[in-house]
């Protein structure tokens, strides 16, 4: 349906190196470094597994055609705005649709609507409107730019993300387990499942 490239990540993280450390008791700073890896590995775990941006950050999305309907869906919940919308056809020209405030439009007409109340975020033709019918170049001919992310991290995902880090920090390895000693690892606590459940996205 679509691809997409990060242009910006997160200027921080939803959780702090002082709070996991209050959360795993640890009180030195030999591993500092590996800790804060553990929480952009989190973060970057609940944003997969949920669909959703934790914090500000601003992405490349790709399409390779325009769609049937009259919506195109975004990846992410947590729209907060659509930076730019172009389109490249078979001749190597870069087309725009000019965005203005929740609208996309072209020559001051309003072609389509940015809606970030559905989830995932979508673009909607505007009433009569369609999409371009010119002949695209064969590979990610469309870029939308968004950039999405909460606010206000939830506490459950902040949550679940101390889960993780609590798991992965005891955990570094792959654990002996069964009478046989074979080899296996350490499944990520149930617990994570539900702290998370209610923030999934199903598109």
């Amino acid at each position: 349906m679509y691809t997409r490239t990060l242009v910006t990540a997160p200027a921080s993280e939803p959780i702090t190196l002082s709070q996991a450390k209050a959360h795993l008791r640890v009180d030195h700073s030999d591993d500092d470094t590996a800790i804060t890896r553990l929480i952009t590995t989190a973060r970057q775990y609940v944003e997969l597994v949920t669909g959703r941006a934790m914090l500000a950050q601003t992405w490349d999305v790709y399409y390779d055609w325009f769609p049937r309907c009259d919506q195109m869906p975004l990846p992410f919940g947590q729209l907060r705005t659509v930076d730019a919308f172009a389109w490249t056809d078979s001749g190597g020209t870069t087309r725009t649709w000019t965005v203005s405030g929740s609208d996309l439009v072209e020559s001051g007409t309003t072609r389509a609507h940015i809606d970030a109340v559905n989830e995932p975020a979508r673009i909607a033709l505007a009433y009569s409107q369609s999409w371009p019918t010119d002949t695209l170049k064969t590979s990610n001919p469309i870029r939308v730019r968004i950039t999405c992310g909460y606010t206000t991290v939830p506490s459950n995902l902040a949550a679940a993300m101390l889960l993780l880090v609590d798991h992965w920090y005891r955990n570094t390895s792959a654990v002996i387990v069964g009478e046989m000693a074979s080899v296996g690892t350490a499944e990520i606590p149930m617990a994570f499942g539900a702290l998370i459940a209610n923030f999934r996205l199903h598109a």
